[in-house]
């Protein structure tokens, strides 16, 4: 099927999308439904999707425009077994759909000055350097997270068997658990150990390192560090192996996503037992925080959310508490200003509310404010699909696919958690940096290894 066949085709379906809804709910009320305003602002993302020449710019455009759809769903399937779930979807959508039309503008501009850079890059065949030394302590932090948080907290949450959700935010996880993060650049970088080797004991005990760490990772019943391990392993797949096209893989890679994610959920609420999963079907679990979105776009209006700053809060996020105390600031006041506890607050819920970077972005600085950041957004996960396709290093290699996908989810995600995760890379980077200019002697013997010399498709 030629691209623009495929590009007919997909638009006609969103633009009858709203029909489609029709069809599988059926309710008496119109308004629960999104409008053709908003599947005709769509056509723009979708158009300019099939016109970037980028495959990861591609593929986070697709994901951020596919959202809308799955958060519609939800509403919809939320509303079909519970009445308190009804709210109007119309007006919203129509926020969301033009701030990703200005995203994929982003992606537009950004590739119209990074293309021919990156074609450049085809021609050259980099080089990953391994240093052991630091691999091996970035590959036993996760055995040494884990000991950490058991001896904090006494227990396995996932274990538990009974529904720890309303208590979850308010438990002590230990000194190392806000730097899970680093569990999921053991995670690549085992799995780039398993890709490379040709020796199948070497890629039994890759797996089964993977599934390990994994399992350490999920023992707080949480799915973020799962979510963003399993998309960054996609990624370093992809860039590895010069693969640049949308296949049966990624159809593979969303579904042991989509289950792992509703399973913990489950394992979350207390359900063990395989016969209470089918609620999570009914009610389609996923896209969640997209009906947050549209509930808070139908009770508050930008910049009337009450405490509620961006920017203080990134900065709380971001900076060392140190720092911050130095020049008069709290750290945790700032980082309280954030859009999760402020839901909270504003929702009377014992829970962190996430409901995605295109509502944080418009409740702080309205339509204009809002969509020109998205815009700047755009063009910077561009400029990190290029940087990820001209790495020259392993562990650079590793650290930009986890920054491209805590960017990407950062659609159903909350700011101050992504900034706080891409400073804790941050310092792993400067760590490695460090470790390599004053490492004994001032030398080191790094092996080398040659990326597969294939000329690639972006």
């Amino acid at each position: 099927m030629g691209k623009k066949l495929g590009m007919y085709i997909v638009c006609f379906f969103v633009l009858i999308s709203p029909l489609i809804y029709r069809s599988l709910y059926v309710f008496d009320t119109n308004k629960i439904y999104t409008s053709y305003t908003s599947s005709i602002i769509m056509l723009v993302p979708i158009i300019i999707l099939f016109n970037l020449k980028n495959f990861l710019n591609k593929l986070f455009l697709g994901f951020w425009t596919f959202w809308l759809f799955i958060g519609v769903l939800n509403i919809l399937s939320s509303y079909k077994n519970n009445p308190n779930y009804y709210m109007e979807v119309e007006d919203g959508s129509i926020i969301y759909a033009f701030f990703t039309a200005l995203l994929a503008i982003g992606f537009f501009i950004g590739e119209y000055y990074t293309l021919s850079k990156l074609e450049i890059h085809k021609s050259l065949s980099p080089t990953l350097k391994i240093d052991r030394p630091f691999i091996f302590i970035l590959l036993i932090f996760p055995v040494l997270w884990l000991i950490s948080f058991v001896k904090s907290l006494g227990f396995l949450p996932v274990l538990a068997g009974v529904d720890i959700t309303d208590d979850m935010y308010g438990m002590s996880y230990g000194p190392l658990y806000g730097y899970s993060i680093i569990n999921s650049i053991s995670i690549v970088l085992v799995y780039s150990m398993l890709i490379r080797s040709d020796k199948m004991y070497i890629k039994i005990l890759c797996i089964l390192y993977i599934v390990m760490i994994m399992a350490i990772s999920s023992v707080d019943s949480k799915r973020y560090v799962l979510l963003i391990s399993l998309l960054s392993m996609f990624v370093f797949n992809k860039v590895w192996k010069r693969s640049f096209r949308f296949d049966f893989f990624i159809l593979v890679y969303a579904l042991v996503g989509a289950i792992l994610y509703i399973a913990l959920l489950g394992l979350r609420q207390g359900n063990l037992d395989a016969n209470d999963y089918n609620q999570y079907f009914e009610n389609l679990a996923i896209g969640v925080e997209y009906r947050d979105f549209i509930r808070t776009f139908n009770d508050f209006e930008p910049g009337k959310i009450p405490h509620y700053n961006f920017e203080r809060s990134l900065i709380g996020a971001f900076l060392n508490v140190d720092i911050l105390n130095f020049f008069g600031y709290d750290k945790k006041e700032l980082t309280l200003q954030g859009s999760a506890y402020t839901w909270m607050t504003i929702f009377n819920s014992s829970l962190g509310i996430r409901t995605g970077l295109i509502s944080e972005l418009y409740f702080a600085y309205d339509l204009i404010g809002g969509g020109a950041c998205i815009l700047l957004f755009g063009l910077l996960v561009n400029y990190v699909s290029f940087k990820i396709h001209k790495a020259i290093s392993e562990l650079q290699l590793v650290l930009l696919c986890i920054v491209y996908s805590l960017l990407l989810l950062s659609v159903m995600g909350q700011s101050t958690a992504t900034v706080g995760q891409l400073c804790i890379l941050m310092y792993v980077y400067f760590a490695y940096s460090f470790y390599k200019r004053f490492s004994r002697n001032g030398k080191i013997n790094p092996t080398i290894i040659n990326l597969q010399n294939k000329a690639h498709t972006v």
